[in-house]
Formats: C-alpha cells, structure tokens, sequence
C-alpha cells in the first residue's frame, strides 16, 4: 500500500458523516475537498455547543475537532458526549500536534490527533480507522474490500 495515493485508503462501505468543529472556512473547505466523490458526508460546527447539540440529534461517524476553540476544548467535548448512547471518535487537529498533545488526547480518549495543514491521505486513514471503531459498537464484523479488522497506518 502506498502511504501518498489516496486510492490506498479504504472507504466506508455506505455513507458516512464527519462532523467538523471550530474548524476555520478554509480547513472546511479543504476536508470538503478531500471528502468530495467519496461516501463521507461534512458537516460543520462553529463552537462546541453547537456540536454537542448537533451529536445529541445525530450519530457523527467521526468528529474533527480543531485544538483552538475560544471557550472550552476538545476535552470538553468529550466530557459532553460521555452521557450520550453510542461513542463517536473524536480526532483533534492541531498545528502544534506533539507528542504530548497526541498522549493526552489519546489517554482521554480521543482517536487520534492530526497535523494541520492537513494532509488528504492522513485526513482519510484517520477518520477510516475511527470509522471502523465507530461502526464496530454496532456491527458484530465490518466488511472491508481490503481485507478485515482495524487497518494500521504504514510507515
């Protein structure tokens, strides 16, 4: 598999939505981008309200988060979805991703943490894999054209 063609990664095998928050117009418009022609559907939230609000009414296969938000944080957000049924994974986005950011968020929970700018190939293989976690608290087995189980990322 090679890491910078984007025919690499695997899609959902039926619509799947993203859930973008605090995320700039123009980060927005790049995952529109990178989504566009695929079975992913974006969605946008301006703040953290507006999330929790919009992950209470639907089940978000994935949440974007940028680090930056001007009240509350990714930490909050996860905190606001522990008493909802059904987990969506939530990956943060940061243009400081660290390896301490990358350790806090995953010990708290989150799924993954991605670098900003983003990257098309890292945008569609994290929020596949958080996909795949998201669907398997539903399915029993997820079907996969490349095989089956959680895909890890390759060097």
């Amino acid at each position: 598999m090679t890491r910078n063609s984007l025919e690499s990664v695997p899609l959902p095998d039926k619509t799947a939505e993203v859930l973008a928050v605090n995320c700039s117009d123009s980060e927005t418009r790049l995952l529109a981008r990178i989504f566009r022609g695929s079975s992913w559907r974006l969605r946008n939230a301006r703040g953290i309200d507006e999330a929790l609000s919009l992950m209470r009414t639907h089940r978000f296969s994935v949440v974007i988060m940028d680090e930056r938000v001007a009240i509350g944080s990714w930490k909050s957000l996860l905190a606001g979805q522990s008493g909802q049924e059904g987990w969506m994974p939530i990956i943060v986005a940061s243009s400081n991703a660290d390896e301490r950011l990358w350790q806090e968020a995953l010990q708290r929970g989150c799924f993954d943490v991605l670098s900003k700018p983003f990257d098309a190939w890292e945008v569609l293989w994290a929020s596949f894999n958080a996909w795949l976690g998201w669907k398997n608290q539903f399915d029993a087995e997820v079907p996969l054209s490349m095989g089956g189980g959680l895909l890890s990322r390759p060097n």
